[in-house]
């Protein structure tokens, strides 16, 4: 596993699910290497320094996952959508274009860059697209395995100003499996209300969408449960050909709840459940739960009960996966997702 997921609590969290969702498609399209644009990491040899930390100011608003966003912050590999923390709480969504562990392919450390990124913004309002391109990007495990940089990879992220969906357009690149060598495969993952708690080594999320299998047919699929995260490749085999285009449609589902502030850890369990669901609620809020309402995939309400002391009974339902709504008498809401066997 990658270290994003290395350490995995259940979480329930203090807000809601996005009315949007995304649907997945591959096109084709010939890649246009990009000149100029606003240079991301720097001029030096950026090695494989994961937190380089830099800010995108997209210059429009974009929607994703349904919040309206005008900065994307990258670090970890990662498009991130709220600035990283100094050691505290993290909460908000992440998209990951590639999972490999990626790194500068200039021959010495204090070299210039030969692995630029950077950020192009073309089109007209309200029709712009920012462009976030990868060039010539090296793997760390040839680079400091093999003391060389044979496997590369090109690619652009393309975020549309119009209608949220989210591109990714690969150029050329080598096979990106390196025989021998861990962390190679190229992969996809976006991430919904990701948490992270450094000082308890907690992480959780709403929802994670991934990529794995053939690059040329990808699946693409969900990580429902903490449980399932050990037993998922999100991994391709290869990286996709040069032309091949991963479009990703932005879908409007249900509307559960609003926009989330903030996610607050508790405990639920058993999950999966084969009826009873026990909730173990941080400090008072176990004595101030008014109503919980039980959510099916659509968005369809199927249970409301009120008055609950703690646990909730999917008995009768069917197998599959539910929200969890619950709301405290002042007002705050608490939601969960549980599978029922």
């Amino acid at each position: 596993m990658y270290k994003y997921f290395t350490i995995c609590l259940l979480l329930c969290v203090s807000g809601s699910l996005s009315a949007q969702s995304y649907a997945f498609s591959v096109d084709t399209e010939t890649y246009i290497d990009r000149d100029g644009g606003l240079l991301l990491s720097g001029t030096s040899n950026w090695g494989n320094d994961y937190d380089l930390g830099f800010d995108i100011p997209l210059g429009f608003a974009f929607s994703f996952f349904g919040r309206s966003i005008d900065t994307l912050y990258f670090y970890e590999r990662g498009l991130y959508t709220v600035p990283q923390p100094a050691g505290d709480i993290y909460t908000g969504d992440i998209m990951i274009p590639n999972v490999a562990d990626l790194a500068d392919r200039s021959p010495a450390v204090d070299g210039d860059s030969r692995s630029p990124i950077t950020y192009h913004l073309v089109g007209d309002a309200p029709a712009r697209i920012g462009i976030i391109e990868w060039e010539n990007v090296g793997y760390e495990n040839d680079i400091y395995t093999n003391n060389s940089s044979t496997e590369y990879t090109n690619y652009q992220v393309w975020l549309h100003e119009e209608d949220g969906t989210i591109e990714i357009h690969y150029g050329q690149s080598s096979a990106g499996v390196i025989a021998g060598l861990e962390e190679t495969e190229p992969g996809v993952l976006m991430v919904k209300d990701y948490y992270e708690n450094p000082a308890t080594d907690s992480i959780g999320w709403a929802e994670i969408f991934y990529l794995k299998g053939d690059a040329e047919s990808p699946l693409w699929g969900e990580i429902a449960t903490v449980e399932a995260l050990d037993t998922v490749e999100y991994v391709l085999t290869s990286n996709p050909l040069s032309g091949a285009v991963y479009r990703f449609t932005a879908t409007e589902t249900t509307a559960l709840f609003g926009p989330a502030d903030h996610l607050t850890p508790c405990e639920v369990f058993p999950n999966p459940t084969g009826g009873r669901l026990e909730l173990r609620l941080p400090g008072e809020l176990s004595s101030r739960i008014i109503r919980i309402g039980v959510f099916d995939a659509a968005g369809h309400q199927v249970r409301d009960r009120e008055n609950v002391a703690g646990d909730i009974d999917l008995t009768g339902l069917p197998g599959g996966l539910y929200h969890l709504r619950l709301m405290t008498d002042s007002g705050q809401s608490l939601v969960a997702r549980v599978v029922k066997r």
